[in-house]
Formats: C-alpha cells, sequence, structure tokens
C-alpha cells in the first residue's frame, strides 16, 4: 500500500498506539500498560445550521496559542473553510499556498480566493529546484518508509512557515470524514458488503498477466461482483501486483474496519496524511492543527450519514457551509491533490 498499516511496524513485536490511546510505564514493576481515553459526550446537533455552527466555532478554537499561528491555504474546499471562517470573524491570519508549473488552475483558485477574503497571503515556488533543496533533509529524518510525494511540498512550506508563524493550521481530514473522493461514492453503494478472504475473482487477477487496462477493467469486475476491499487495494496500492501483499492488506483491513466506508478514515488518513503533515510540520518545530477532525466534529457528522453523499454530490455538507462565505463557482470546482 506504501505505507505501513497500523498499528503495524516494520519491526516484529513492535506495535504502534492505537487512536487515542496512551502508554504508561511503572519503573518499579517493570510494566506497559495501554490505557484507552474517555470518549467525550457526543453533542447535540439538531440540523446543518447547529452543524455549520460547530464546526466554526471548533475552527476559532484551535486559535487558542500563545504563538504567531497561520493557514496552509491550497484554495480548496477545507483551507478555504477555515480561512473564510477566520475572515468572518474578522480574524487575518497570514496564508501559505504552494504553487507548481503544472497546476496552474490551483494557483487561479487560491488566488481570487485570497482577493475575495482579502487574506495575506505567502505564495512559494515549488519546482525542481526546490524538491532537490529538501529531497535528502526529508529522507534523512523519516524512521519508515511512506510513500506520498507530498511530504515534499508540506515540508517546504512548512520550513517557509517556520519563519513567520509556529502553528499553522491545516484542513486534512476532510475529503475522508466528508466523502470527496469518487471512490467515496463506489464504497458507499457497497458499505453492506463484508470482502475479508481472498476470492475466485482476485485468484482470477493473479493468474492472468499484466496487460494494458487491466486493473481499470477489475475495478468495474470488483464492483459488480461485491468486493469493495478488493476494488479499494485496486484503486489504492503502490503495487497491485504483489500478490502476497494484497492477501495481508486485505486480511487487515476487512478485520479493522466497521464498514468499508471507513477505509480511508482508519488507514489512509491515518498511516499517510496525518503523518505526512505531522512529520514535515514537526520537522521543522511547526505544529500542525486540522480542526475538522476535532472529537466534537466528527462525532456530530455521524448524525449527518445519510447525507454526506446526497444526491451523490461529493463533501455535500462542507460545500455547501462554504457557499455562506464564497460564490458558488469558487465552491463547486473539480478535485486537484
Amino acid at each position: 500500500m506504501g505505507y505501513i498499516p497500523s498499528p503495524h511496524t516494520l519491526y516484529r513485536r513492535i506495535l504502534k498506539l492505537e487512536p487515542g490511546c496512551f502508554l504508561t510505564y511503572d519503573l518499579n514493576k517493570k510494566q506497559c500498560t495501554v490505557k484507552k481515553s474517555t470518549m467525550p459526550v457526543k453533542p447535540k446537533v439538531g440540523n446543518e445550521k447547529d452543524l455549520f455552527s460547530l464546526i466554526e466555532s471548533k475552527i476559532l478554537g484551535h486559535l487558542v496559542s500563545d504563538v504567531p499561528v497561520g493557514v496552509f491555504f491550497s484554495g480548496g474546499t477545507d483551507s478555504s473553510l477555515i480561512a473564510s471562517v477566520l475572515h468572518k470573524n474578522n480574524i487575518n491570519l497570514e496564508t501559505f499556498s504552494i504553487k507548481m508549473s503544472h497546476k496552474k488552475e490551483d494557483e487561479k483558485y487560491f488566488n481570487k480566493i485570497n482577493e475575495h477574503l482579502k487574506l495575506t497571503p505567502n505564495i512559494y515556488n515549488f519546482s525542481v529546484k526546490e524538491f532537490d533543496d529538501v529531497f535528502y533533509e526529508v529522507i534523512s529524518k523519516l524512521d519508515e518508509p511512506i510513500y506520498d510525494s507530498s511530504i515534499f511540498p508540506t515540508y517546504y512550506i512548512s520550513k517557509m512557515a517556520s519563519q513567520k508563524v509556529k502553528v499553522v493550521l491545516s484542513g486534512e481530514g476532510g475529503d475522508e470524514f466528508f466523502y470527496r473522493y469518487n471512490r467515496s461514492l463506489v464504497l458507499n453503494n457497497l458499505k453492506e458488503y463484508k470482502d475479508i478472504l481472498f476470492s475466485i475473482v482476485d485468484n482470477i487477477y493473479y493468474g492472468l498477466p499484466k496487460f494494458k487496462g487491466k486493473n481499470a477493467l477489475f475495478k468495474k469486475i470488483f464492483i459488480s461482483s461485491h468486493q469493495p476491499i478488493s476494488f479499494y487495494i485496486n484503486e489504492m496500492s503502490a503495487n497491485i501486483e504483489n500478490r502476497s501483499g494484497f492477501k495481508v492488506a486485505k486480511k487487515i483491513f476487512g478485520e479493522k474496519i466497521r464498514d468499508v466506508t471507513d477505509l480511508d478514515k482508519m488507514f489512509y488518513l491515518r498511516d499517510v496524511l496525518l503523518r505526512k503533515t505531522d512529520l514535515a510540520t514537526s520537522y521543522n518545530s511547526v505544529e500542525g492543527r486540522v480542526p475538522l477532525l476535532d472529537i466534537d466534529i466528527i462525532n456530530a457528522t455521524e448524525q449527518f450519514s445519510g447525507i454526506l453523499l446526497k444526491d451523490n454530490e461529493k463533501k455535500y455538507l462542507l460545500k455547501k457551509m462554504l457557499t455562506n462565505y464564497l460564490p458558488e463557482e469558487l465552491v463547486y470546482r473539480s478535485k486537484s491533490g
């Protein structure tokens, strides 16, 4: 999968702590104890307006700091929502953005939103030179392989931001909890199906030689044969041809999730995206905060599970909220990683 699925590591008998857990070590007994923290009471949210008010208050709550705070700003739904909430409340933080020569569309949007919200932008170019400057710095610090190449621009922008702020707000997590990917629709339609065992269709996939269009064809076959986990691995794997890895991934995923819509939240978000953001910011002595993953927002969102993909509109709720602050043409746009 291009990463080590939690709680596993590269080492035998060494595991990562599960989410919401803490470890204590008794110096006298020479024993470790892992305890799970108590979950807060779920907030009562009656309607969309209540949810939007909660999200706004939680974003503002993440500003508490003794040091300067900034915002990682891409012009996408999540970072635009954070910036818009701050603007509405007359809080003018500096924003930090990356521009790349092959992604002119992104630059166009974050420039327009910067102008609309009257932000204080810091825009940095990230090209071959900048990549070369940070590549060995990042690689020398990594304690475990990670395949997400965006760790390099994230590290670079963290390095630039550290010259002005010591805390940054990031929109990480919005895509996974509010269903932004094309695969979100597929998994939502297949969520009632269990798919743990290595199946006949999986065997056929590995029995056939590689050919052009093989993966695209089998994605459709996995969907029609109600195999959401096989579809997901095919969609996300860094090396789908690894038969033994496929079997292990399928077993790990199948045993850990409640339903297949949790796959991105429990693995891709935790083990790739949050890890990448945490490493890139920490390496530069910057604290990265992710307000959209506030536990109260997550708990409240569960009450709206039925409309998170209303009319097959990906990220329906966050986009609807964002239209309170921005013109629709700046909200309803294609996804850009």
